[in-house]
């Protein structure tokens, strides 16, 4: 994660006149997206993109009102398998030592902290 915001800040830097514009959010995004649409008991809902096609059933509050389009990933373990594809997705923050998460049969909006050798995906801001 820290490594693709230097990568972003290296080519920010190298053009002043036009940089990229996105960067990776900060735990302190994911706390006021998840304030503004009504606390960690309902963001997750509001997030999700609705339907079982890519989540699994019953999606429980998937209403996508914030046009998120939060979808389910998963994650890869620090052996290099992947778990969890279709009930659980979860984002990297900047700060490092904790992720975001939904998962299928909620409609929170959760973070934790996390072991650093696995892998989660990462959802680019506009800066």
């Amino acid at each position: 994660v820290k490594l693709l915001q230097m990568d972003i800040d290296y080519y920010n830097a190298a053009n002043p006149t036009a940089p990229w514009g996105w960067r990776v959010p900060t735990s302190t995004d994911f706390t006021t997206l998840s304030n503004y649409l009504g606390g960690s008991t309902e963001a997750g809902g509001k997030l999700k993109i609705i339907g079982t096609t890519l989540w699994a059933t019953p999606n429980t509050g998937a209403k996508n009102s914030s046009g998120f389009t939060f979808i389910p990933g998963g994650y890869r373990s620090s052996v290099g398998t992947n778990s969890l594809i279709n009930n659980k997705g979860y984002f990297h923050s900047i700060n490092g030592g904790e992720y975001w998460s939904c998962e299928y049969s909620s409609s929170n909006f959760n973070n934790s902290p996390w072991d650093k050798t696995t892998g989660f995906s990462i959802r680019l801001i506009k800066a």
